[in-house]
């Protein structure tokens, strides 16, 4: 597994009002720089985002499956 899974942090600006929302990315091990796949605006609890990419990092997720884990991951939070 040349790559890790990552917490991703982006704050959105709506005028007056910002909000923070955070998601993972999967990036190069070989230069941590390079941003494999990404996927944005997950959920405004980064502690729970940090635990799925632990877990994704734990278990050597493939790269393919990502999609699938985030959209089990927002299911099971409802």
């Amino acid at each position: 597994m040349n790559y890790k899974y990552v917490l991703t942090k982006t704050t959105y600006y709506n005028g007056e009002h910002t909000r923070t929302s955070y998601g993972i990315a999967v990036i190069s091990t070989e230069d941590n720089v390079t941003v494999l796949c990404s996927i944005e605006d997950v959920s405004d609890e980064q502690d729970e985002l940090a635990k799925l990419a632990e877990l994704c990092n734990a278990e050597k997720l493939e790269i393919e499956h990502i999609q699938n884990v985030v959209e089990d991951f927002l299911c099971v939070r409802r």
